[in-house]
């Protein structure tokens, strides 16, 4: 195939090609970066979540373990020695 006589062989982008194609370019980038921040914030809020979660169930063992202390004197006699002192 000859070309046309007085057409012009044109070899590359123009000027509006080029800044359509940079300006999808950067929407796709804006786009990618704020999915990235939005999955980087709900990773750090989940990962706090986590460590109140550990901090409460480590409060509660401690709370509990106290709780079943409470009542717990040695120095004081048990109940069931002083109901019936003749038996012993």
């Amino acid at each position: 195939m000859r070309p046309r006589p007085g057409a012009r062989c044109v070899k590359g982008f123009s000027l509006i090609e080029l800044m359509i194609s940079l300006t999808i370019g950067l929407i796709i980038t804006v786009a990618a970066f704020s999915a990235f921040m939005g999955a980087s914030g709900a990773s750090k809020m989940a990962e706090a979540q986590g460590r109140m979660n550990e901090d409460a169930q480590a409060a509660l063992s401690i709370l509990t373990q106290q709780l079943r202390m409470a009542g717990n004197n040695p120095d004081q006699p048990n109940r069931v020695d002083n109901i019936n002192p003749a038996l012993s």
